[in-house]
């Protein structure tokens, strides 16, 4: 395996956020209401500061977990573009 230098190293999990938008405001007790839109989008601190780390063109590198679910196997995907020197995700316990 080839090493490659790094700024900055995060380690944590990757979890997805789903991210609403729309009219209705979230209350207490309440029943469906509709929304404009939803998305899923790559979520957790960790996660979060790693993107951020790569915008102004630090190196960075994350080791982390994440479920084995539909939404954070697609988490893990969308973190890892075209990536195959990762793991598959794996179940927790």
């Amino acid at each position: 395996m080839t090493e490659r230098a790094v700024n900055i190293l995060v380690a944590g999990q990757i979890n997805p956020d789903l991210i609403l938008s729309g009219a209705c405001v979230p209350e207490f007790g309440q029943v469906e209401k509709l929304v404009d839109s939803a998305s899923l989008t790559i979520g957790s601190s960790s996660a979060i500061i790693a993107c951020g780390a790569a915008r102004p063109g630090l190196k960075e590198a994350f080791t982390g977990i994440c479920g084995a679910d539909i939404f954070c196997s697609s988490m893990w995907v969308a973190f890892h573009p075209g990536s195959r020197r990762h793991r598959r995700p794996i179940h927790a316990g």
